[in-house]
């Protein structure tokens, strides 16, 4: 799963299931839909931008 697609399906979340995934406590004003928007912006820009995860080291066995 790319970045992309992993903003795309958060982004299709309500944001009462987005803040239970989080473990964040839904209250009625737009925290949690302020922090579900900026986490879909961090993706799609490192997406854009190439960034990724660095890979674990390989140890001697690989």
């Amino acid at each position: 799963m790319t970045l992309k697609e992993l903003a795309d399906k958060l982004e299709s979340l309500d944001v009462d299931v987005f803040a239970s995934l989080l473990g964040l406590e839904y209250t009625h004003d737009d925290q949690p839909d302020q922090a579900k928007k900026m986490i879909i912006e961090a993706l799609r820009f490192s997406d854009q931008h190439g960034l990724k995860a660095p890979r674990p080291p390989l140890d001697d066995a690989d």
